[in-house]
């Protein structure tokens, strides 16, 4: 499928075309109010795909020891030069 605008493109997109890569590229060339047509049709496009339902994912990323030296603060195992002796060595992830 070979499209010009926003506009044309997201009537193919509508219609079940497939999109191209020059599709795909003028979709995210979109600016101002084609940005808002853009987005109206995604959801659109994910209301009919999916529906309205929401779920999520709890993933856990344990930790097996107590401490951590990589000082990324993602979690509360980060070790600071302080407390080197409250435990031994930190754990290098």
């Amino acid at each position: 499928m070979q499209r010009g605008g926003v506009h044309e493109v997201l009537e193919g997109v509508r219609a079940g075309q497939e999109l191209g890569e020059a599709e795909i590229v003028t979709l995210f060339g979109a600016r101002g109010p084609e940005v808002r047509v853009v987005a109206e049709a995604a959801d659109e496009l994910r209301r009919r795909t999916v529906g309205d339902e929401v779920t999520w994912v709890a993933n856990r990323n344990i930790n097996y020891t107590n401490v951590c030296t990589f000082k990324c603060r993602f979690c509360g195992f980060s070790k600071g030069p302080l407390s080197l002796n409250l435990r031994g060595e930190a754990h290098t992830c």
